[in-house]
């Protein structure tokens, strides 16, 4: 498929070649490691043509560079294969390898032919390190879909705070634009500390991470969407956050009894628009936290316990995003000198019942129009780990999980009815 001479926006000139970038950061090598690829998924409810859709990837490439980039063979860094490029005037051209377009009488198999994982991302690096796939049905199916857009990407190229400022217009902040003025440095003390306590912690995890028994095949991925403004009326009634909300029925519907008893671990994702003043990773802009919750049967007593608990831990500045850096900095060298050491479970293994993302609220504008009334979905294969990723969009707030598919539907419907409880009408896509 040749695409020269594609149009994008002429407001966001691209600046010099994306230089190499190496070595990646414990994190990043983490998802390299791990081949954790992300998902953008639009159901659009207008039809898409095949030069609008090589327009879109041309934007999204225009704003976030690094998508030029592949990852090195050795998983350490990224490289420019050269591939695609950006002119003066801001014309993007070289999607001939990563873009697949096509006219179908049906979406077969509808959304979830859209969140699939791609390891081979991370195997070509003569290829930039996404790829984006265009469905445009003649007619619009039963939601009203005319069209389906996404892109899969290297989860070390990209994130859920890109995302949110890439589709509003606004470049994907990079290394070197964020803000750490003032930012304190860290007392020997503390990182010696850290240190210390990185050691014990890395041998632990790779002891437990050996005893997983699921495999990748074991999962799927899920796809719900509510409107926004039930999810918002249904917070206000409680007087909580939208995060604290969707993640309190998602605890209670999915991992918590039938009675809201008993507990569940989660790995809370804080992802703002902007980094983190003096994170050490600057490249994430995620914070997590590991939290615990105790069920109760009282629903609104629930959710008000997970909102306290956000509050006072889900937005703190803590030691374990630092310490996690540590973490990984120790299993890296391990990996580095005795292979056999990190055992293959390592890759998809998170000491939690779930890791649950919260993206920034979406306002598709400026080249990304096409998405303002679209249904939106973001996804990640996370291994071994159950995932729920919420993105908040104009239209509609979609949940998309990577769930184990034992028992998922009576799960699901658990789950629907406690949102239909609350108010909020669901759709179910995958």
């Amino acid at each position: 498929m040749s695409d020269s001479g594609i149009s994008v926006r002429p407001d966001g000139a691209a600046g010099p070649k994306p230089a190499i970038e190496v070595p990646f950061s414990p994190m990043r090598w983490k998802f390299a490691f791990s081949s954790l690829t992300v998902h953008f998924v639009a159901a659009c409810r207008r039809p898409v043509s095949r030069e609008a859709f090589l327009a879109l990837v041309g934007n999204f490439v225009r704003l976030a560079p690094r998508l030029r980039l592949s990852v090195s063979g050795d998983r350490n860094g990224h490289r420019d294969p050269g591939c695609i490029s950006i002119d003066a005037d801001g014309r993007a051209s070289g999607f001939d390898q990563v873009c697949e377009y096509s006219e179908v009488p049906e979406f077969r198999p509808g959304l979830a032919g859209h969140l699939e994982s791609m390891p081979d991302i991370y195997e070509d690096a003569s290829l930039p390190g996404f790829r984006a796939r265009g469905e445009t049905c003649e007619s619009p199916d039963a939601s009203g879909t005319h069209s389906l857009l996404s892109m899969t990407l290297a989860h070390t190229l990209f994130d859920g705070a890109d995302l949110a400022r890439t589709l509003s217009g606004q470049p994907a902040a990079y290394p070197g634009e964020d803000d750490v003025t003032g930012a304190q440095p860290m007392s020997f003390a503390r990182n010696a500390a850290l240190w210390l306590a990185a050691v014990p912690m890395a041998l632990g995890y790779l002891l437990i991470a050996s005893r997983e028994t699921r495999s990748t095949g074991d999962f799927r991925f899920a796809a719900l969407s509510i409107d926004t403004p039930a999810v918002e009326a249904a917070a206000r009634r409680h007087q909580v956050g939208a995060p604290a909300l969707l993640l309190a029925l998602v605890l209670r519907g999915l991992l918590l009894g039938p009675k809201g008893e008993g507990s569940a671990k989660a790995i809370y994702m804080r992802i703002p628009r902007q980094r983190f003043r003096g994170q050490e990773d600057r490249f994430l802009h995620a914070r997590t936290e590991l939290l615990k919750f105790g069920g109760t049967p009282d629903l609104a007593r629930f959710i008000a316990s997970v909102a306290g608990l956000l509050r006072r831990r889900g937005f703190g500045a803590t030691s374990m995003p630092f310490l996690t850096s540590r973490m990984l900095a120790v299993v890296r060298k391990l990996h580095q000198a005795a292979p056999w050491l990190v055992p293959r479970p390592f890759k998809g293994y998170a000491p939690a019942d779930i890791i649950f993302s919260y993206v920034p609220p979406l306002d598709p504008s400026g080249p990304f129009s096409e998405f303002s009334d679209a249904v939106m979905f973001g996804g990640t294969c996370t291994g071994t780990t159950p995932s729920c990723i919420v993105m908040p969009g104009p239209r509609a707030t979609t949940l998309t999980f990577w769930i184990e598919k034992e028992q998922l539907d009576e799960r699901l419907e658990r789950l629907t009815g406690l949102f239909e409880q609350e108010g909020m009408a669901v759709t179910r896509w995958s």
